[in-house]
Parts: structure tokens; sequence; C-alpha cells
């Protein structure tokens, strides 16, 4: 059998199917090293249609860590439903999977948390955003937190804004590999782009600030917010990292697109006295 995998920047992702075993497990075993030659640093198994794993596959998925390991390559796991998370959790395979999203830090929390109703808007406006600006539809995933799990990607391009009102301040960062931006650019213009340019700063500035400006309104309206106004800075570059300005956590809210994988990084500090 042959998987189904595609490209990104730096990430290589296989969809896995439905069922996993026997079959799967030789097949994965004899193509990685013809994926290897991609040249990618993440190697991220996307199991987001599978309903059942067999041990058989347990092995494979090591020897495959194994074969990363020597190329000083990752491996992350995607999309695992919980049935199947625990199974691999009790195998004592969370190492070898590396699920993304799972919070490594049991038992632990940090006083002050990110606050869901104040998420919640700046997804909708990205969905809505994407969609009418670019015909691009995206869909978000499952929020976890930046300091238990890495993004399977590399950064290519970001549009950074900071947010502030009497009750918090913060900042918000829509993050992109450079393949999904520049499908998202394309698809706005009609143009036929391969890589990222310097004109293409002003359009992720500009995505930002529409996002900004839609979750305004809705914590503003709805939530009694006094959000003010504020421009979007562009970074761009290899390795790109978007670092904490604050002591809060920060929160990665994943979404997958019709021209990829791309996230909003959000992180407060609350302010409110008393």
């Amino acid at each position: 059998m042959e998987f189904k995998t595609r490209l990104e920047g730096k990430a290589f992702f296989v969809e896995m199917p439905a069922s996993v075993s026997k079959v799967e497990s030789d097949a994965l075993r004899g193509q990685i090293k013809a994926w290897l030659e991609n040249g990618f640093s993440n190697l991220t198994f996307d199991f987001k249609d599978t309903m059942s794993i067999t041990k058989d596959f347990y092995a494979a998925m090591s020897f495959v860590k194994q074969q990363l390991k020597a190329g000083g390559q990752q491996i992350f796991s995607l999309n695992l439903k919980k049935s199947l998370l625990d199974d691999i959790k009790n195998a004592g395979m969370n190492q070898v999977f590396n699920p993304i999203g799972e919070n490594r830090t049991k038992g632990t929390s940090t006083k002050k948390k990110l606050d869901v109703s104040l998420i919640e808007p700046f997804i909708a406006a990205t969905m809505e955003v994407l969609k009418t600006q670019a015909q691009v539809d995206a869909h978000p995933g499952k929020p976890f937190l930046k300091s238990t799990s890495p993004v399977p990607y590399s950064i290519g391009i970001a549009g950074v804004i900071g947010v502030g009102s009497s009750s918090f301040t913060g900042v918000v960062a829509l993050c992109f590999p450079e393949k999904t931006f520049v499908g998202i650019y394309n698809s706005m213009f009609g143009e036929s782009n391969t890589e990222l340019t310097a004109e293409m700063e002003d359009a992720a500035g500009e995505i930002l600030n529409i996002i900004y400006g839609q979750a305004k309104v809705v914590l503003n309206d709805k939530f009694k917010q006094d959000l003010q106004k504020a421009l979007p800075t562009v970074l761009r570059g290899e390795k790109l990292s978007v670092r904490q300005v604050g002591t809060q956590t920060a929160l990665i809210l994943p979404f997958e697109s019709t021209c990829g994988l791309f996230h909003i990084e959000i992180e407060w500090t609350d302010d409110k006295k008393g």
C-alpha cells in the first residue's frame, strides 16, 4: 500500500487510514527510507481518520523513530482519538508517538488561565476572514499550550499584534509555514508564486488586522472588554520563532486549511486588580 503524503516546508505529513494494522506497519518500514530523501526536519502522522491501531504498528513506529533520531529529525502524531491515545499511553509508547497537544506536565497548572471566551472570537474571525478574503476554508484543531508541544513545521511568516484593555495585555500572532501562506496569497490575488516575497508581507499584516478588528468588535460588545485599535508587525525569515513577551503561558490555536496548516499564538496577562 501507499500512504498519502505531503511536504510543507520542512515538515513531512503522512495521512493514516481508518485501520492501522500489520499491513500498514510493513508498508511504513518499507517506505521510510524513500521519505527521508525529502530532507524534512519533522515527520508528522495524521490520525484524524484512524479508528484502530494494532500493536504491530507500535513496533513500526519505534523503528521509524530510530531512523529519524539518527538524522536529528523529530516525529509527531496529530489528531489521535482519546481511546487510541489512552492505549498508546498504557503501552508506554507516548514518547514514540509524541502526540501534539498533549500536556506533559500532569498535575501542574498556571495560576492564570487563558479565558476560552476570549479565544473563540479569534477562531471565528480567522475562519471568516480567510473564507471571504482568500476563498480558503480553514478549520480549527484542539488548542494546546506552547510549552508542552511544538508546532510540527517551521514558521515562514507571522503577523504579530499587541492587544490591551483595562483588564489585560497580551500578544496575538498569526503564523504560517511558507507554503501555506504562499497558497493563501495566490488564492487572494490570482497569482502563481512559489515562494515568499517582500510584497507578501503587507497581505499577512492586513489579514491579521482584519481578524483582530472582527474579534475586537465581539470582545468589546459581547464580553464588555475595551480593546483598542492596534497595528500589526510582520516578521519573516527561516526558522522564525515568536517569543513570549510576558510571563503568561502562550496558547496555540492550530488550523487546517485548503492551503495547509497554520496557527494563531495567543498570550495575555491578567492585569485586573482585586
